[in-house]
């Protein structure tokens, strides 16, 4: 596992280890879902497929455009820690797994042998660990807790994928990908959102705006976009 990840595991420990000890944390398991797309003048709705007819790994077959503005659902789990500043400020620290990326349509397939209008889909999906520190001013309602926060979301690439499903000359589906590619960045967001608290469970809605500019240097620009929604259940404390 990356040297950088097992750090930031161990300081996130130790923080709630320490601020646990004055009783003034709590700790959840979350798990959820959304939806991922791009955004930038880099960005596509619809594409080439290329093919080179060469067998994998020798030959990989691509978009023309990667980054696709269509929305692919995306899914996320780990732990959050909620460390009160304040009767009313809390500081809250999300420690995620993240499959998110986008998805444009194939409107045509190129090859050495044939040229054809087509329909299908190609997903570009990104693996990362993000940590998101965000600072919320939470409002009681009774037993019902409201919290609005913001934050920085910094993320760390550790693999991605992709896949073209279309419809061939033949009237045949074809599904094409790969895996294990390193991804373009690692993404800083600025995240922003709503949770929701009742007793142990809770739900939380995340709007993050990626600032990395994926195309790195190349031409145009592509930026990601995320809305999350998921379902807390609070292991200890406050």
């Amino acid at each position: 596992m990356n040297r950088r990840i097992i750090i930031l595991w161990i300081v996130c420990t130790v923080v709630m280890l320490s601020a646990y000890s004055q009783k003034t944390i709590s700790l959840n398991l979350t798990a959820g879902s959304g939806v991922s797309y791009f955004r930038g003048t880099g960005t596509v709705n619809s594409s080439v497929f290329l093919r080179n007819n060469i067998p994998f790994p020798t030959g990989i077959d691509t978009t023309r455009e990667h980054f696709g503005r269509q929305p692919l659902t995306s899914f996320m789990a780990g732990v959050q820690l909620n460390l009160r500043l304040l009767p009313s400020f809390i500081l809250t620290i999300d420690g995620l797994y993240e499959h998110s990326g986008g998805e444009l349509h194939i409107d045509s397939v190129y090859s050495p042998t044939a040229n054809y209008k087509t329909t299908g889909d190609y997903k570009r999906q990104y693996d990362y660990i993000s940590i998101n520190p965000q600072l919320g001013r939470r409002i009681s309602f009774g037993p019902v807790g409201l919290r609005i926060s913001a934050g920085v979301d910094y993320c760390i690439k550790v693999t991605g994928s992709s896949i073209a499903n279309f419809i061939d000359q033949n009237g045949q589906h074809n599904s094409v990908g790969g895996s294990g590619d390193v991804p373009e960045v690692n993404d800083i967001r600025l995240t922003g959102g709503v949770a929701l608290n009742i007793k142990k469970f809770g739900l939380t809605v995340n709007y993050k705006y990626g600032m990395v500019d994926y195309l790195d240097n190349r031409p145009g620009q592509a930026y990601s976009r995320q809305v999350q929604v998921r379902l807390l259940y609070r292991l200890i404390g406050i």
